[in-house]
């Protein structure tokens, strides 16, 4: 049925009539549900009653879940239950807000983009890939790694994430700016809590000034050397008469980061091999992850 077909005149001219609809989100991209959504809402206007089913969250409405009726099998008659929202929120009685419950009700489930586990926020990508990598996946599979876009960035996505009530750690480089930027998100949004924003250094000293790609250059250097020969003839040893410039030297370090971690999630490429000085410094941030985020 096209639904969305209807033009805007057509219905303002329907009227008086009552509307079944059996699941009209299925087979449709979330944004075509949000618009036949508004284009129910438009109809319902006009003297109409409109009633649909649905088992998706894009075709709940805030404005309009005080109309909702929770659907669901009854084990006890094996028969058929319906009670309105607001009754049912009685099996919720912890629920961190007033649409929380729809979450469990329609048994969504989220993907693997969506914030819905306690977080680990590091800089951008290249620390999102090397964290990805170098992390046991027991820790991986209890957390969420999410990268942002730039040390200075974090605050719209921790005043989301704490708004939402959910355990959030942060993890920077310990050059000038994740130094300067760790003592302004504490004062900003962990004054209490001061422990959950950490810099790379605070579980290795001698990552001192150091960048999460200076740390795996220092480690990973001769792979990425090797590497890097696939894209470019010269070198990237710092040691050499005519050294790369900084960035040149970042980009390789990126690629190389960025290759492993899509070898490693599609099987094309053995394990990811932790160097024996590295460990000390994973051991180390993850106890802090199961302390700040697993074990409370």
């Amino acid at each position: 049925m096209k639904f969305n077909s209807f033009s805007a005149h057509q219905l303002r001219n329907i009227k008086g009539n009552i509307y079944l609809f059996d699941e009209p989100a299925l087979f449709l991209h979330p944004r075509a549900q949000q618009k036949i959504l508004e284009d129910f809402i438009k109809l319902s206007e006009h003297n109409n009653l409109v009633i649909y089913t649905t088992h998706s969250h894009y075709f709940l409405k805030k404005e309009l879940i005080e109309n909702t009726i929770v659907v669901s099998n009854d084990p006890k008659t094996a028969g058929i239950k319906a009670i309105p929202y607001k009754q049912s929120l009685n099996k919720f009685p912890n629920q961190q807000s007033y649409l929380l419950p729809l979450t469990h009700i329609l048994d969504f489930v989220p993907s693997s983009f969506e914030m819905d586990r306690p977080s680990l926020l590091v800089e951008g990508k290249t620390d999102f890939f090397f964290f990805s990598l170098i992390l046991s996946k027991t820790i991986q599979d209890k957390i969420s790694i999410i990268p942002g876009t730039g040390v200075v960035a974090f605050s719209p996505i921790l005043s989301i994430l704490l708004g939402w009530r959910q355990k959030v750690i942060v993890l920077m480089d310990a050059d000038k700016a994740g130094k300067r930027e760790k003592r302004n998100y504490i004062k900003k949004h962990f004054e209490t809590e001061k422990d959950r924003v950490k810099i790379l250094s605070d579980f290795a000293e001698a990552f001192n000034d150091h960048s999460a790609e200076d740390v795996i250059l220092s480690f990973y250097g001769n792979e990425i050397e090797e590497f890097s020969q696939r894209f470019t003839s010269f070198s990237i040893n710092q040691n050499e008469k005519k050294p790369e410039t900084k960035e040149s030297i970042k980009s390789c370090v990126q690629r190389y980061i960025a290759e492993r971690h899509a070898a490693i999630a599609y099987d094309t490429h053995p394990e990811f091999i932790i160097k024996e000085g590295l460990k000390p410094f994973i051991e180390n941030i993850e106890k802090w992850i199961n302390e700040q985020l697993i074990g409370k």
